[in-house]
């Protein structure tokens, strides 16, 4: 990957992984696996382009943290300690002051024109096929050993029943070289 990444190839990133504006490493990681369960090359309706460009998003983003988050992480809520006093015994505790809720991001003003790489989004992709379990695939071997076995003993009915049309087939060639004959002899 080169060293200098464009803002519009690193807004891509952000789609393709869903990051939130807040996100950390952790998320990067988690929403690319999402994003692989769905877009791998060798997952039904997989997409190679795609998985190719998440792989980039995770080793950019690996490679720069600081790139991850677009706002700052808001200030933490500090609680002042009280000075000894000796009317504290009269009063009654109060509970801390709540930590006010961080600013909402300023909505993102139009982008540059989208990029010319067709992306699905990860929420509107394909769902993942279905796990197999071990009765599925045990259900499965035994219906094709079943249907094996059955089509053995088809095959042994078969060569049972051509067996016997051969053997009176001889028995009828026999019976008009030897036995007619014979009779003929003896009748003559």
């Amino acid at each position: 990957m080169g060293a200098e990444v464009s803002e519009e190839r690193v807004g891509l990133y952000r789609r393709l992984l869903n990051l939130t504006p807040t996100a950390d490493l952790d998320e990067v990681h988690r929403q690319y696996r999402e994003a692989m369960s769905n877009f791998h090359p060798d997952v039904q309706g997989g997409d190679e382009m795609t998985a190719t460009l998440l792989n980039e998003a995770r080793d950019y983003f690996v490679a720069h943290p600081s790139k991850i988050r677009t706002v700052s992480s808001p200030p933490k809520a500090r609680v002042e300690p009280r000075p000894p006093s000796a009317t504290r015994a009269e009063t009654p505790p109060q509970a801390p002051p709540r930590p006010q809720a961080p600013p909402r991001p300023a909505p993102a003003a139009p982008s540059a024109p989208k990029p010319t790489v067709p992306v699905t989004p990860p929420t509107a992709a394909k769902p993942a096929r279905a796990r197999r379990t071990a009765g599925d695939v045990f259900a499965n071997v035994a219906t094709g050993a079943v249907m094996a076995v059955t089509g053995a003993i088809t095959i042994l009915k078969w060569l049972i029943i051509i067996y016997f049309v051969l053997v009176a087939i001889e028995l009828v060639i026999w019976f008009f070289n030897t036995v007619l004959p014979w009779m003929r002899g003896i009748l003559g």
